[in-house]
C-alpha cells in the first residue's frame, strides 16, 4: 500500500499544501455559517422548539443532498482512478495518495449526513417525555453539525480543484506534468522491482 513516507518531498509538500488549504476553506465556510446561528443568541426552551420544528426540515433536505454529491463524487472517483490506470503514463503515487484523500472525506461527510439525517428523522417534536431544556441541545448540535458537514463539502470541492488542475496540467498542451514520473524515477523503480522479485 502506497503512503505518504514512499512520495517524494516535493510530491509530500504539494499534497500537504493541498490538504491545507482545502481543510482551510472548509474551516472558514463552517465558521461563517457557525457565526450565523451563534448570531441567534440564547434562546429558551421554548423558542428552541419552534426554531427547531421550522428548521429540521430544511437540515433534512441539507443532508439528503449532500449524502446524493458524497455518493455521486465516490462514483465519479472511480471513474477518474480508471482513467488514470488505464493512461499508458507512469503517474505518479501523490495523484492516488489524491484521490484516497478525496475518497476518505467524502466517506467521512457521507457518513455524517446519513447519521445526521437518521437522528433527524426521529420525531422529535412531538415527543412528550423530552425535557424543554434539551430543545436548546438538540437545536445548536444539529445546526452546528449541519454547518459542519457544509464545510465539509466545501473542502471535498477544494481537493477535487487540485486533482482536476494537476489532471489538466498533465494532460493539456505545453504543460509540464505534475502527475507523470520522470524516467530516471521510473527506470529507478523498474531497477529495485527487479532486485526484489
Amino acid at each position: 500500500m502506497l503512503h505518504l513516507s514512499d512520495l517524494t518531498p516535493g510530491d509530500q509538500h504539494q499534497l500537504r499544501a493541498d490538504l491545507r488549504i482545502a481543510l482551510t476553506g472548509g474551516l472558514f465556510a463552517a465558521a461563517a455559517m457557525a457565526a450565523v446561528v451563534i448570531t441567534v443568541g440564547s434562546v429558551g426552551a421554548g423558542e428552541a422548539r419552534s426554531l427547531l420544528e421550522s428548521s429540521t426540515p430544511t437540515v433534512r433536505s441539507f443532508c439528503s443532498t449532500v449524502m446524493v454529491v458524497s455518493a455521486s463524487t465516490l462514483a465519479l472517483m472511480l471513474t477518474l482512478l480508471g482513467l488514470t490506470t488505464d493512461t499508458e503514463e507512469d503517474i505518479k503515487g501523490s495523484h492516488f495518495e489524491r484521490i484516497r484523500q478525496i475518497a476518505f472525506v467524502d466517506a467521512a461527510v457521507f457518513a455524517g449526513a446519513t447519521l445526521l439525517l437518521l437522528v433527524l428523522i426521529v420525531p422529535i417534536n412531538d415527543a412528550t417525555e423530552i425535557p424543554a431544556r434539551w430543545y436548546v441541545g438538540i437545536y445548536f448540535a444539529s445546526t452546528l453539525i449541519a454547518t459542519v458537514l457544509g464545510g465539509a463539502v466545501i473542502s471535498v470541492i477544494i481537493l477535487l480543484y487540485a486533482a482536476i488542475r494537476d489532471l489538466v496540467k498533465t494532460f493539456g498542451p505545453g504543460e509540464e506534468s505534475p502527475l507523470l514520473e520522470d524516467d530516471s524515477s521510473g527506470s529507478e523503480r523498474a531497477e529495485a522491482e527487479g532486485a526484489e522479485g
